[in-house]
């Protein structure tokens, strides 16, 4: 769950930057969930 896990965000200039963990990067596969996030389905 993404919820309960440990992580930071740092402000750096116009940008906001979310840091996690390996572990969790790769087990909550974060490319993917971004790409579905940005890219929600279409309702029919």
């Amino acid at each position: 769950m993404l919820i309960d896990n440990a992580n930071k965000i740092i402000h750096t200039g116009r940008r906001i930057i979310l840091k996690v963990s390996q572990y969790i990067y790769e087990r909550l596969n974060i490319p993917l969930l971004w790409e579905r996030c940005n890219n929600p389905p279409t309702i029919a």
